[in-house]
């Protein structure tokens, strides 16, 4: 593996986030011909501090609005 090369463990939390759906249509990798890519949506040279900072917002927005959710 390169030093470039997205992990396993990235790869599958990747896949997990999206519930097996692409991010950018949300179609499911059940009804795609093709399999879903993880790409580098964060270029590679600002590093992975800056994907994890945004990865734990991203779990921090979703544990609030569930939250919000339940209390209704």
């Amino acid at each position: 593996m390169t030093s470039n090369s997205i992990s396993v463990e990235l790869r599958r939390l990747v896949t997990q986030r999206a519930a097996t759906r692409c991010e950018y249509c949300q179609i499911h990798q059940n009804f795609s011909i093709y399999t879903h890519e993880v790409d580098h949506i964060i270029a590679v040279k600002h590093g992975v501090k800056l994907l994890l900072i945004i990865w734990h917002f991203h779990v921090y927005l979703v544990t609030v609005t569930k939250a919000l959710i339940s209390l209704r």
